[in-house]
This record gives structure tokens, C-alpha cells and sequence, in this order.
């Protein structure tokens, strides 16, 4: 199996401190190199540089003389070492195999162990793995070791909030303490009293009740009263009940609460930006969820053309591509100046894929209106 030129470049260059060349065994194991920057493949030995005399791995004078020769080397090649000499770094996979073995053989507390402690020793595992770790704690509706587990994290940048939230609903979902969840919200609500702060939780937490356990729809509304009720209302988490009612396809339901709270409506446009750009992190379907969208009166303005643009790309991913003709024919018929640089995109796409003679027809016409309106900026 042939390498690469610029590996072959490297390990030419580099050679043990007798003069033996290193030896690529068992070839065959494929990996991606670790700066994304070089998205270079390479067949390489577990056993990688391997002296035939000398027990397994570059150890002490050798390994400071290997890394003195590529020292010699080109950018290109310096960079390559570089991402292999940390791909291989022996702390580094072992901490990543151990966790693995932990998570294999559910020794959990063991491994939530070794992760602290590898990451105080500056050995910064993965980011899937410490994912996977987070999603086997959820599955096993481990509430307490992933709150305990918070602050780290996020202090030490290892996971997002939204990922982090995304776990803990899960695990609340599988040990069923919802009650636990929603006190749980209450608590980081009231560390700040901003409620944006944690909306993302709020809302996957709704959304899971909604879908899941609607009979204790109950945790969360007395959530939003008691904020409502405060002696300075707070009423956002009344306009996001209405957009998970929305994200969940409960529309009449949502639609109740933009009746019994007028007040939200001037939070409507921000609630529907957020379905838009996907803010919360929610599964949905969005083709149904945008579709109800378009028709809603509350919604008006650029908002309104950002919705159109959004529904025809979604259609256009779902391979419904007259229908997102249609959208946008819509949108030229309203008016509507979405922005450039995404309706061309969007366009592009549907000049690829449509092969009707009356679709392409209209798509023509898009295409014209497309250049009207580049035009008259």
C-alpha cells in the first residue's frame, strides 16, 4: 500500500538513533488526522514507528531524535508529524480507551472519574467521547452525577448547554422525575431571573412532557404562572410554551395560549425566529411546523420572508421541489426581497434537480425575479 508523498517524505527523514528505519507494521487501520485543517487519510500500524529490536513505541533518546530530524522537514511534512505525534500520544488513547472500557463494561462511576482527572492533567479526551459518556449517564437516568457534572463541563468548555441540556432531558425522560427536571429549571432560573438563560432547557423539557408525558403537562404550566405571577411578570416562558405547542404540532393548543395571553404577541416574532434558525435544538417537522407558520397573521415584514425562505429550503431537503417552487412563486407574488445570497443557493439547487418542462418553466421566472431584484439594489 502506497503512502502518500508527504508521509513518505516524513518517514524517509526519520530514522532511530542506530541508524535503523522505522518500520510501518500491519498496515491497514485507517484515521483521520487530527487538524482539520490537513484532511488527509493514512494507513497506519497500531504499533506505528516500531523498531524491530526495540520494544514497542520511540522511547527517551530516540523519540527527542525523531522529533529532532522533522525539525528538518518542510511546513507541509513538520505539520503532519506534528498531527500524527499527537494522534498517537500514549496518554492520549489511553484515556480515550479507558473511557471506552468503562462505558462498555457500565463501570460509570469510574469513568466520570477518569475524566476529571485526565482533564486536570491537561489530557482533554475527544469531544464524542465525552458525549457518549453524557448520553450513557442520560440513558441510565443518572440526574445527580450529570448535574454534578455541570459546572465542570461547561467550565472547562468540554460540551455546549444545548448538548448538555439535551442529556439531562434525557435523563429525566428515562428515570420518569419530571418533577425533579422542572425544579431542577427553577433553580437555574433563579440564579440569574433571566429567563433566555435557560429557555433551551425549558424548552426541551416542555416539548418531552408534551409528547411524552402530557397528563403531567401540569410542572410546566405552574412554571410559567408562577413567573407570570411574579410582581414584575415574567412572560416569556408563556410565549414559549406557545412555541413548543407549535414545534410539537399542537395548534390549537397553542393557539389557546395567544388567546388567554394577548400580551405575548409582541414575543411571537423572536418565538418564530427561534423555529427558524433551529435556536432550541428541537426535533421537529419543520415542513408542517413552517407550513402553519406562513399563515399566521401575528408574523409580518422581513420576519415573513425569512419564514418563506426557511420553508423552501426545507422542502428543497426533502426533495419536494415543486413544492418549494410553489413557496417561493408565493413569495415573488407577495413581494417579498429574501436575501440574495440564499435564494440563489436555494435556486441553484432547484435549476440541478427539477426535470419538468412546467416546473422548469416557472423556475425560469424565479430565476428573473431573482435578477430584478439583484439589480435594483
Amino acid at each position: 500500500m502506497a503512502l502518500i508523498p508527504r508521509l513518505q517524505l516524513l518517514f524517509t527523514r526519520i530514522n532511530l538513533r542506530r541508524g535503523k528505519q522505522c518500520a510501518l507494521q500491519n498496515l491497514g487501520k485507517t484515521f483521520a488526522l487530527q487538524n482539520p485543517s490537513h484532511l488527509v487519510k493514512v494507513s497506519y500500524s497500531a504499533s506505528h514507528c516500531m523498531s524491530h529490536t526495540e520494544h514497542q513505541g520511540i522511547q527517551g533518546r530516540q523519540w527527542q531524535q525523531s522529533c529532532s530530524n522533522a525539525s528538518q522537514l518542510k511546513p507541509d511534512a513538520v505539520q503532519v508529524w506534528k498531527d500524527l505525534r499527537r494522534f498517537y500520544s500514549t496518554k492520549e488513547l489511553t484515556v480515550e480507551k479507558k473511557l471506552r472500557h468503562f462505558m462498555d463494561m457500565w463501570e460509570m462511576e469510574k469513568g466520570v472519574k477518569l475524566l476529571r482527572e485526565s482533564v486536570d492533567e491537561g489530557v482533554i479526551p475527544h469531544q464524542n467521547i465525552v458525549l457518549d459518556l453524557l448520553q450513557q449517564l442520560a440513558n441510565l437516568g443518572e440526574t445527580e452525577c450529570l448535574l454534578d457534572l455541570h459546572e465542570f463541563l461547561t467550565e472547562k468548555k468540554l460540551v455546549t448547554d444545548a448538548k448538555f441540556f439535551n442529556a439531562l432531558k434525557d435523563a429525566y425522560y428515562y428515570s420518569g422525575r419530571l418533577d425533579e427536571g422542572v425544579g431542577v429549571l427553577r433553580i437555574l432560573f433563579h440564579r440569574t431571573r433571566k429567563f433566555r438563560n435557560v429557555e433551551i432547557f425549558f424548552c426541551l423539557l416542555a416539548v418531552m412532557v408534551i409528547r411524552h408525558f402530557p397528563h403531567r403537562i401540569d410542572l410546566i404550566e405552574g412554571f410559567v404562572t408562577d413567573l407570570k405571577e411574579f410582581q414584575t411578570p415574567v412572560i416569556e416562558p408563556v410565549a414559549s410554551l406557545w412555541k413548543c405547542y407549535i414545534l410539537t404540532e399542537t395548534f390549537e393548543k397553542a393557539e389557546e395560549v395567544l388567546v388567554e395571553n394577548e400580551e405575548i404577541k409582541s414575543h411571537i416574532p423572536q418565538m418564530v425566529s427561534d423555529i427558524c434558525t433551529r435556536y432550541n435544538k428541537i426535533e421537529a417537522n419543520y415542513d408542517v411546523v413552517l407550513h402553519h407558520l406562513r399563515d399566521n397573521p401575528h408574523i409580518s415584514g422581513r420576519l415573513r420572508t425569512a419564514l418563506y425562505t426557511e420553508y423552501a429550503e426545507v422542502l428543497c431537503n426533502m426533495v419536494r421541489h415543486e413544492e418549494a417552487v410553489d413557496v417561493l412563486s408565493e413569495a415573488m407574488s407577495l413581494g417579498m426581497t429574501p436575501a440574495m445570497e440564499r435564494l440563489r443557493n436555494i435556486l441553484a439547487h432547484l435549476t440541478e434537480q427539477v426535470q419538468d418542462d412546467d416546473t422548469s418553466n416557472r423556475l425560469a421566472s424565479l430565476l428573473q425575479w431573482c435578477d430584478e431584484l439583484e439589480g435594483a439594489k
